[in-house]
C-alpha cells in the first residue's frame, strides 16, 4: 500500500493542507517525531514517535496492508528528512506543507524569490560571506548556532547594520517575531525552535578576486602586487569545497 509523507507546515495541525488533513483522517498509522506527531496523540490512530529513516522503514514492513502517513515538518522540500527516508521507498507520495521561511516571510511581508536558504542545523556553513553576497538570507538555527552567536558572527564581519527577522516557535500559541539590526541582537535570549532572515541592501554582487592591499596590516614588509596576486589566485582555478595550502605564507600576501 502507498505510504505517504506529509508535510505538516508549522505546528503539525493549523497549517495543514485539506489534502494533507484528509489523508491523516483516513490513516490507520501516523509516524514521526513527538513535536509533529503531538496533535494526533488523542486520536483513535496507532501513533508512533520516531524520525529515524531505518526504524520508519521497519515500521512500514510490520505494518503492511495498513495505511500509514509519515508525518514532517515544514515542508517536505525544504532540509527534510523525507528525501532520505523517499530512497528506502518503493511506493509513496510525497504531501507539500507550508516551509518555515515561506510562513516567516509572510508575517513580514517579504517576497522570496531572490532569498538565499541556508541551514545550520547540526551543520557548519559561512554565515559571513552568505550574508554578504546576498540581499536576503534564511538561516534555519540549530545546533551550536542561536541567533545571538549568529549576530555576533555578522558584527565581527562590520555586518552590523544589517536588519535580522526573527521568528520563534512558529505556528504556536506562545510564537514570537521581532525585527531589529544584529548590533542589537547580541545578547538576544531566544527559544530553540528558531529561524531568522538577515537583509542586507548593500550586499555585493560579486566575489573579488583577491583582496585589496589596504585590507592586510603590515608595516615595511614588501608584498607582491595586488594584480600578481590576483593572476596566481585565479590560476588556481579555486572551486567550492576545494582545500588548499599555501606554502610558506607571509610576506606576499597572497593567502
Amino acid at each position: 500500500m502507498k505510504v505517504y509523507i506529509i508535510g505538516t507546515g508549522m505546528d503539525g495541525i493549523s497549517t495543514l493542507t485539506v489534502q494533507a488533513q484528509q489523508l491523516i483522517k483516513n490513516s490507520d498509522i501516523i509516524i514521526g517525531a513527538e513535536r509533529i506527531v503531538r496533535p494526533f496523540m488523542s486520536t483513535e490512530k496507532k501513533v508512533i514517535i520516531t524520525y529515524d529513516t531505518a526504524e520508519i522503514c521497519g515500521y512500514i514492513e510490520e505494518f503492511q496492508g495498513l495505511q500509514i502517513v509519515i508525518l514532517m515538518s515544514g515542508d517536505c522540500g525544504f532540509f527534510s528528512g523525507a528525501k532520505k527516508l523517499a530512497s528506502h521507498l518503493d511506493d509513496y507520495e510525497i504531501i507539500c506543507g507550508i516551509p518555515s521561511p515561506v510562513y516567516l516571510c509572510s508575517k513580514f511581508g517579504l517576497t522570496w524569490e531572490n532569498m538565499r536558504f541556508i541551514s545550520l542545523h547540526g551543520t557548519e556553513n559561512n554565515i559571513a560571506i552568505n550574508v554578504k553576497t546576498n540581499h536576503y538570507c534564511f538561516f534555519l538555527l540549530g545546533g551550536k548556532i542561536n541567533i545571538s552567536t549568529l549576530c555576533k558572527i555578522l558584527c565581527d564581519y562590520n555586518l552590523s547594520n544589517v536588519k535580522v527577522y526573527i521568528g520563534e516557535n512558529l505556528g504556536y500559541n506562545n510564537e514570537k517575531i521581532k525585527c531589529d539590526f544584529a548590533c542589537n541582537l547580541i545578547n538576544f535570549k531566544s527559544d530553540n525552535l528558531s529561524c531568522l532572515i538577515v537583509e542586507n541592501d548593500n550586499f555585493i554582487e560579486y566575489l573579488p578576486c583577491g583582496i585589496d592591499d589596504n585590507e592586510f596590516i603590515r608595516g615595511k614588509i614588501p608584498m607582491t602586487k595586488s594584480e600578481i596576486r590576483c593572476i596566481a589566485v585565479s590560476k588556481m582555478n579555486v572551486k567550492k569545497g576545494d582545500i588548499c595550502w599555501d606554502i610558506g605564507c607571509g610576506t606576499g600576501s597572497v593567502s
